[in-house]
């Protein structure tokens, strides 16, 4: 039983090593970012009024028992903002680490998600102060009570609020977390790989 287990994790990190490794970085003019995108997702940029996001995707095989993606959400600051230096932004953004509370209030506006857990501490992203959290949410308006683990990463520069997230989504909620465990190292290179320019 352990050989079988060892096994099972030496080819999941095995999987993931090579789908990491089969990544191209793709720049993204009207997002103003670069970022990587694995071999086979798919891409969607959508522009709305204050936003602009960029949806990539593991199209999802009948097989599959979670839905794999990513999101880059750029928001538009107000003009004023505009006259704050990147050092500014940060030196701001260090001195207001988000809390708990800030983090459960966020979700709770996003789409009236439940959080069960929850854990978040100070990044960076493109090289400027940010902060992450990664949560277990669940939908319990969803007919299926869909659940979800994310990682999410905010960040701010003097012209645009950034938000980028990677999510693993099933119905079936004892799969999320091993689904989410085992796409980390793909979902932290996706992120780390995020440039703004």
């Amino acid at each position: 039983m352990k050989f079988r287990k060892s096994l099972f994790f030496s080819l999941a990190a095995a999987l993931v090593a090579t789908t990491t490794a089969m990544a191209a970085e793709v720049q993204f003019d009207k997002v103003g970012m670069s970022i990587e995108v694995p071999t086979g997702w798919q891409t969607k940029l959508v522009e709305e009024s204050g936003r602009t996001f960029l949806l990539l995707k593991r199209p999802v095989a009948p097989a599959d028992v979670a839905a794999l993606s990513c999101q880059v959400n750029r928001f538009d600051m107000p003009q004023s903002m505009g006259r704050y230096t990147q050092a500014q932004l940060n030196d701001a953004y260090e001195r207001k680490p988000m809390s708990r509370g800030d983090w459960l209030t966020r979700f709770q506006e996003f789409g009236g998600f439940s959080v069960s857990e929850i854990d978040f501490g100070k990044s960076s992203l493109g090289g400027d102060v940010a902060y992450w959290s990664v949560a277990t949410l669940t939908d319990e308006k969803a007919p299926q009570g869909y659940q979800m683990m994310v990682k999410t990463l905010l960040s701010q520069t003097p012209r645009y609020g950034w938000n980028v997230q990677c999510s693993v989504m099933s119905p079936d909620r004892t799969k999320v977390k091993g689904v989410f465990r085992t796409n980390e190292v793909l979902f932290d290179r996706i992120i780390g790989s995020f440039k703004h320019f």
